[in-house]
């Protein structure tokens, strides 16, 4: 089984590939309305599956920060005072949008239970399931948690859900 890096590394040099030859062979501008279209239709599929493994990995990030004692925080590890300074540093992204991602990652997160180690349901699993599946990506995922977000301390969980 590959690592996370090595697969990803080769999803980067691959779509690497694919832009460099949009972009050298002028195929955008060729292209006929309607593959105008599907390529919007797709990119819109690829970001969204790009959402859902950045939301996961941030989500574990933020888990692996969580120690009440810094010096075992990922974060602290790695020179940074929050999870968001890391992710800004690391993806160049900007602190709104690592906002968001962090946000998205608690909506969609799967704890573990203290005491048995097992995976908990996420806040929203549907959400989860909707991310995961390529359905939704960030501003998905972001327009059904936070109005729900609101909700959480005066309905049931089984309301929410």
């Amino acid at each position: 089984m590959e690592s996370l890096v090595d697969t990803l590394r080769e999803l980067v040099a691959h779509v690497g590939e694919v832009v460099d030859q949009v972009h050298r062979e002028g195929i955008v501008a060729a292209a006929s309305d309607h593959d105008q279209a599907v390529a919007l239709e797709l990119l819109g599929r690829l970001g969204r599956r790009v959402d859902s493994v950045a939301i996961e990995v941030v989500s574990e990030v933020a888990a692996r920060s969580e120690s009440v004692v810094r010096e075992e925080r990922l974060t602290a590890r790695l020179g940074c005072r929050s999870v968001n300074e890391l992710v800004q540093r690391t993806t160049r992204l900007g602190p709104q949008t690592v906002g968001r991602l962090e946000r998205a990652a608690r909506a969609t997160r799967r704890g573990r239970s203290v005491f048995s180690g097992e995976l908990a349901p996420a806040v929203l699993p549907a959400m989860r399931d909707a991310l995961l599946d390529g359905e939704v990506g960030l501003d998905g995922v972001l327009a059904v948690a936070e109005p729900l977000s609101s909700l959480v301390s005066g309905v049931s969980r089984e309301a929410l859900l």
